[in-house]
């Protein structure tokens, strides 16, 4: 026989069910906090609702080199600022300043603006 009581040792070291070890930590987990005087819950990942976007439509337009040129301008001045643009949100960008003017500053605008040929390019 044996000098020690060796019959929980296998007990104490075996692998556990997972669900009983993750309500053993909970519980310590709650307890601790208790003590601390924590209150707060933390949300569930399943409870965070995620952002519904707007369905975006592909549309294609045709710009000129220099209107080019002035799209990767204002992405280097965004980057200065540590923001980072892609060409729609320039575009987009555009729209939402040219939605607040008023339409005599729409029309006199738009008298500046270089007229483009129509349709695709002769091949």
């Amino acid at each position: 026989m044996s000098k020690y009581d060796l019959s929980n040792f296998k007990m104490k070291i075996a692998p556990r069910d997972k669900e009983q070890v993750e309500i053993e930590a909970s519980s310590r987990f709650t307890k601790a906090d208790e003590t601390l005087g924590v209150v707060e819950e933390i949300p569930k990942a399943n409870s965070v609702k995620k952002k519904s976007y707007q369905k975006s439509i592909r549309k294609s337009f045709s710009l000129t080199k220099t209107e080019i040129e002035l799209i990767l301008k204002i992405q280097d001045k965004a980057l200065n600022n540590k923001v980072v643009l892609s060409d729609s949100e320039v575009a987009r960008i555009g729209l939402l300043l040219l939605s607040e003017l008023s339409d005599g500053d729409l029309a006199s605008l738009s008298k500046r603006l270089e007229k483009t040929p129509l349709g695709r390019p002769v091949k």
